[in-house]
């Protein structure tokens, strides 16, 4: 089951990881201690903020929906890393709705368009 935030969970970690074996390899007995010292990056830590903020987004929005619209979290794009994803998406009778930052749109879509691509592309 996906869950809101987890991609950019899974980035933060992902992050956090390569800080910390970075250092460790580089200062091996020093390391431990700058790790505990220095806080990670601030493009780190935006990772976790927008993780923490897709969840509040996505529990009010289940808060303020009726039993009628069902939400579809973190659909990605693509095969690829880079395709990315999409962070909510809500499904009710009258159509589909995604949410992505600010914006929204409201259309109906052939099921044929939820087609995966074949291959990744390496532009």
């Amino acid at each position: 089951k996906a869950e809101a935030g987890a991609s950019l969970t899974r980035e933060y970690d992902r992050l956090l990881a390569k800080r910390d074996e970075r250092v460790r390899a580089r200062l091996p007995r020093l390391g431990p201690l700058l790790l505990a010292v220095f806080d990670e990056s601030q493009s780190t830590k935006a990772f976790k903020q927008g993780a923490e903020g897709e969840r509040r987004a996505v529990k009010r929005l289940l808060e303020s929906s009726g039993d009628d619209v069902h939400f579809l979290v973190n659909r990605k794009l693509g095969r690829c890393r880079r395709d990315g994803d999409i962070d909510v998406i809500a499904v009710s009778s009258s159509g589909a709705s995604s949410y992505e930052g600010c914006r929204s749109s409201v259309r109906r879509v052939c099921p044929s368009q939820f087609a995966r691509p074949t291959a990744c592309s390496t532009r």
